[in-house]
């Protein structure tokens, strides 16, 4: 026995285990918290953007002072780029749905993996699915991209044929995953 472990009670190791995973677990638990209150918050901004774009004169000058009014107002937030921006608009256009965004795997999945779940799966049963999937599994945004790109599997998912739409439109008509 080296002499650190002498200088402690039978039972600290054990002990220091359980702090550690119980700090590990509020951190996950506060983190998810957090990504939640985001992508509502991004489905929101986007949904707003859409109405708003509905009227003229909401075009591409409007939502370019919208990203400077913002990134001024919230100097430590990230996110308010004019990209995001219509990423937001393109999030809140493609979720039809009676539910609050937050009640589905969208609500559940960080802002990353659901841009990344936008910009490549056409259907929104195939965006939910994946959602939940990744939710379930725990990918990050990229491990999610690098499935969609690869075709891996989640473990045991039934397979149909489905579109996505990836760049140039090189992912096309690809075996990938389905809820069906």
């Amino acid at each position: 026995m080296s002499l650190i472990q002498r200088d402690f009670p039978d039972g600290y190791t054990d002990a220091l285990a359980t702090l550690k995973s119980l700090i590990h677990d509020a951190q996950h638990r506060a983190q998810r918290t957090v990504n939640i209150a985001l992508v509502e918050l991004y489905w929101s901004i986007g949904k707003i953007i859409l109405e708003r774009q509905a009227d003229p004169p909401w075009g591409s000058n409007v939502l370019d002072k919208v990203t400077r009014d913002l990134r001024k107002e919230f100097l430590n937030m990230k996110g308010f780029l004019r990209t995001n921006l219509y990423s937001m608009r393109a999030f809140a256009a493609a979720w039809i749905g009676e539910k609050s965004i937050v009640q589905t795997p969208s609500g559940q999945s960080s802002w990353s993996q659901n841009v990344a779940l936008l910009s490549e799966l056409d259907k929104q049963d195939l965006w939910q699915w994946n959602a939940q999937r990744a939710v379930q599994h725990g990918c990050s945004a990229a491990a999610l991209e690098h499935q969609i790109h690869t075709k891996q599997r989640f473990p045991s998912p039934p397979k149909r044929s489905c579109a996505l739409l990836g760049r140039a439109g090189s992912f096309r008509d690809k075996e990938c995953w389905d809820p069906k």
